[in-house]
């Protein structure tokens, strides 16, 4: 008799939407629900939403989802979160919200950053390498400054994960990956780091317990257990960083893997065993969804965006994913290197790949003889250029066997035979567009004692669906490419 299957409730909780899916200790999928939700932006760098709605959408899409799932309620071993990072929530002594959650969209804190960083400077043990207004410790400080008599009030500052472990269990606890960019941790202890606190005037006591990812919060609210029809003994494990979920979704789990998502923000993930100092000066460091690891993330907040951008002004038409395949076989024809035209795909920043203070793209080197699909060309190959400079030095890219590819990029066949090319490492696309969930369901079954190890779990979880290896001939032509490329944008940005 076969084996009854565990099953996991992960719930991503992403900048305009939350997905709650239903994964079994395999890696299916056995139901999801997505609800969107909107943000509200009444000014400049304001970027708003109601707190009680984030818990309001939870709740009802965890009962849409088990009202239509044909899987036994009685298997639900656990739930956790994968969670966007940044998104600041206050609450009183009953956890009640205070006021809007600050999204990590939002930039008011810009003054508040120049001042930490001017008082207190790069503290390299936070995993960053530039202090920004997205960090939580900036924020905290603008309500010091702006809202003093809500600021007083405050009896716990969260992070969004918090906030809904809040609701779910009624505890105060946070998990390290998530407070990797809240510039107040100190990675590679999981401890508060004494300095900003101090800074920004706020105790450990007006903070959550830090947690490992994987480590078991509480039960669920025997409440919510009735109203849900699931077993009391369910349980809520503290989750992940979306980022660091999709990673181990996706079979990132050692450093001989890296995981690119080319959605509206091109993003390329390594896993790493140790925490290195030194590689902070490339690109941020964060706290990784598995215990005792970490993992590098370089991004672009356009690298994806620029291909539905440009195709927006080919052929008017509003989605990316309509005509995508049609519009990448126009560039076959065109040889490597696009006939030397060059694209810069920064429309909104450089984001890890250069200086905060540029904020613009740009085509190069336009000629008579250049067509649409060399412009197409171009956009492609600037998304493959950022991906093979984030595989770093030589002797470090040896170290890589493949490229695991994920978001809507990874739709097209063209572009990923082309970063292949680029890049000269096999590129593999998966059977399930939901790595996040998954990965936050192996972080579940990790935790449960289902899997020994990341690395088990991976092989029976994650499925890949094809494998693009890197033509010679083109692989060669790119390399000096690649160099005369990244010179031009030195360059251009760099000076």
């Amino acid at each position: 008799m076969a084996e009854p299957l565990e099953h996991f409730i992960s719930i991503d909780v992403g900048t305009t939407a939350i997905k709650v899916a239903l994964v079994d200790r395999l890696g299916n999928v056995h139901g999801i629900v997505r609800r969107q939700y909107e943000l509200e932006t009444p000014r400049t760098d304001i970027v708003e939403m109601e707190a009680d709605r984030y818990w309001t959408v939870t709740k009802e899409s965890i009962a849409e989802l088990l009202e239509h799932s044909p899987v036994e309620r009685s298997s639900v071993r656990s739930i956790a979160i994968s969670s966007q990072g940044e998104t600041l929530i206050v609450v009183d002594r009953e956890g009640r919200a205070l006021r809007k959650a600050i999204v990590w969209l939002d930039n008011r804190s810009r003054r508040e950053c120049e001042e930490l960083r001017e008082a207190v400077g790069l503290v390299r043990a936070t995993g960053q390498n530039e202090v920004i207004p997205t960090w939580p410790a900036t924020r905290i400080l603008w309500l010091r400054r702006h809202e003093p008599h809500l600021f007083r009030r405050v009896h716990k500052f969260l992070l969004l994960e918090d906030y809904l472990l809040l609701q779910l269990t009624g505890e105060y606890v946070g998990e390290l990956s998530l407070y990797s960019s809240s510039y107040m941790v100190d990675i590679r202890s999981g401890r508060w780091l004494p300095e900003i606190l101090e800074f920004i005037e706020v105790d450990e006591k007006r903070l959550v317990s830090l947690r490992e990812p994987g480590t078991e919060v509480a039960q669920l609210r025997r409440s919510l257990c009735e109203e849900f029809a699931l077993p009391l003994h369910t349980r809520v494990v503290a989750g992940a960083m979306d980022q660091a979920a999709s990673v181990v979704g996706a079979g990132g789990v050692a450093g001989d893997v890296v995981v690119e998502t080319t959605g509206t923000v091109l993003s390329v993930c390594r896993t790493l065993d140790f925490f290195d100092e030194q590689a902070t000066r490339s690109h941020p460091v964060h706290y990784h969804a598995m215990r005792g690891k970490y993992h590098s993330i370089d991004w672009c907040p356009t690298g994806g965006m620029s291909l539905g951008w440009l195709k927006d002004l080919l052929n008017g038409e509003p989605r990316m994913a309509e005509g995508l395949d049609e519009l990448t076989a126009e560039t076959l024809p065109v040889s490597p290197g696009s006939d030397g035209l060059r694209f810069f795909p920064f429309l909104s920043g450089l984001g890890t790949y250069g200086p905060p203070s540029k904020s613009h793209g740009a085509f190069f080197d336009i000629e008579l003889h250049h067509g649409r699909a060399h412009f197409v060309k171009a956009v492609l190959e600037s998304v493959g250029f950022l991906i093979r400079r984030s595989l770093g030095t030589s002797s470090a890219s040896e170290e890589i066997d493949e490229i695991r590819s994920l978001g809507g990029g990874a739709a097209s066949e063209v572009w990923n035979q082309l970063k292949a090319d680029v890049t000269g490492k096999r590129i593999v696309t998966l059977e399930s567009n939901e790595s996040s969930s998954i990965g936050i369901a192996m972080v579940q079954a990790v935790a449960a004692g289902v899997y020994q190890d990341f690395g088990e779990a991976a092989s029976r979880m994650v499925r890949t669906r094809r494998t693009y290896e890197p033509d010679s001939e083109r692989a060669r032509a790119y390399r000096d490419i690649y160099q005369e490329y990244w010179a031009a944008l030195e360059s251009t940005y760099f000076r």
